[in-house]
């Protein structure tokens, strides 16, 4: 089964973090590249993601006081989280692990997981 990040806010460098994400070790690079590029928005004062999480292998992101620039990078780090392992960050597909939990990973996690 793959390792789950909970809350180690030394892992994730953002200053508009307000509340809990969960991920694999391979999306960490992805969430941080998320918040580099989030600095370059115009953001309000107010806004904040609310929490980041996997499930059924999509990329949730969820925030506070967003504008539609937010929406759109969103969307676009779904898609590049959509074809990443979650576990080791080579490319990856759908899979169903073998707890019956759908998620992406790559050919070789798939065997382990």
């Amino acid at each position: 089964m793959f390792k789950i990040i909970k809350n180690n806010k030394d892992l994730i460098e953002s200053d508009f973090l307000s509340l809990d994400f969960s991920i694999g070790e391979g999306w960490i690079f992805l969430i941080n590249d998320f918040f580099k590029d989030l600095k370059t928005l115009n953001l309000s004062e107010n806004f904040k993601v609310k929490s980041i999480k996997e499930k059924y292998g999509d990329l949730i992101i969820l925030t506070k006081n967003d504008n539609e620039e937010v929406k759109d990078l969103i969307q676009i780090y779904k898609k590049k989280a959509s074809e990443t392992c979650i576990e080791c960050s080579k490319k990856g597909n759908l899979n169903i692990s073998k707890n019956k939990t759908l998620t992406i990973l790559c050919e070789e996690c798939s065997k382990l997981n």
